[in-house]
């Protein structure tokens, strides 16, 4: 573990009557999570479905730890119990944890693990998610590992069973109308129906707010960004915000 340096009281002396008390810099050992060892798992029981928030920060890597690739840093584990036969999505979502990874894996002995699936950037390619499906097996108890590609550290959101997968939204068009743009959009899911997804939009540093396509907003002159996300039925949102750029060129809307 690292170590941090915090100021500490630590001399009091005497300068005639005056006390006089001094201020030192000291090195303590930062805490890491409840987790950070494989014989310190979290279990999440043997529900079909389910959902926890963890974080890797100060985590460790043990000795003997499996790596799927060499930049699994920073790992924590979970444990699940199959309550059934069948395919049980699990996934990972970066809150401040800006590159996930994530491992399964059977056994009871860190050394010996038997690797099942891993994933690093998910099936979207993005580095906040990362998932898997198990071809699960009713009684057994899977290992979860959860890391941070190389040095990356924070808090993320374990996702396990039903629909797990981040819906995307991709641009259809883009057309300024004098002070407004007009932006045709539309998004995919791979579970939920397309005509069921919503959609939040924002028009530069202002508040979110819902929107569809085709959405017409009016900006002042100069340049500007709309982002625009997705949401599925699970309320999975986009993590790969679809981002457009335009210019209200009209001084005289500004």
């Amino acid at each position: 573990m690292d170590r941090r340096s915090v100021a500490r009281v630590v001399l009091v002396s005497f300068v005639g009557s005056l006390f006089v008390v001094g201020m030192v810099s000291g090195p303590v050992l930062a805490v890491a999570p409840s987790n950070d060892n494989f014989e310190a798992n979290i279990n999440l029981g043997s529900g079909a479905s389910g959902s926890a928030s963890g974080t890797n920060v100060d985590a460790t890597l043990q000795t003997d730890e499996p790596q799927f690739i060499p930049s699994v840093q920073g790992t924590v584990w979970y444990s699940w119990t199959a309550p059934a036969d069948g395919d049980v999505p699990f996934c990972v979502y970066g809150v401040t944890l800006a590159d996930t990874t994530l491992a399964v894996y059977t056994g009871n002995v860190l050394a010996s693990l038997t690797a099942i699936a891993s994933n690093d950037d998910g099936s979207w390619g993005m580095d906040l998610f990362s998932d898997v499906t198990l071809n699960a097996v009713n009684g057994t108890t899977y290992r979860i590992q959860v890391g941070g590609f190389g040095s990356n550290r924070g808090t993320f959101d374990l996702f396990w069973g039903g629909d797990c997968t981040a819906p995307a939204a991709y641009l259809t068009s883009t057309k300024v109308k004098g002070p407004k743009v007009e932006v045709a959009f539309y998004g995919g899911d791979d579970v939920t129906a397309l005509g069921d997804l919503t959609f939040s939009c924002q028009l530069d540093a202002e508040s979110e707010f819902a929107c569809s396509s085709l959405v017409s907003v009016t900006a002042p002159s100069g340049g500007h960004t709309l982002r625009i996300w997705a949401e599925d039925e699970a309320g999975n949102r986009t993590v790969d915000t679809l981002i457009v750029n335009f210019t209200i060129k009209s001084k005289k809307y500004g």
